[in-house]
């Protein structure tokens, strides 16, 4: 069994993604964050431990602040 903590660390990180990523859907930012990550495979996906995917959310909101950093410079 799972331990409850790692649960709420990925949905924590995962709401502070969506309320970061608000033009996306749930399906596409969560598309989106696990393609960016491990490829487009669902056994991939279907075998990620907890720390990997942690890993994959917070390397996905580096890079869409990255992508927001650069629209905001590129606009002044």
């Amino acid at each position: 069994m799972r331990d409850s903590k790692q649960i709420h660390e990925i949905t924590k990180l995962l709401a502070l993604c969506w309320d970061e990523n608000r033009e996306l859907s749930f399906g596409e930012m969560i598309d989106n964050i696990f393609s960016f990550s491990k490829g487009h495979t669902q056994n991939e996906f279907w075998n990620m431990e907890t720390k990997q995917c942690l890993i994959a959310i917070g390397d996905f909101r580096e890079k869409k602040r990255l992508e927001r950093e650069k629209y905001i410079n590129d606009a002044d």
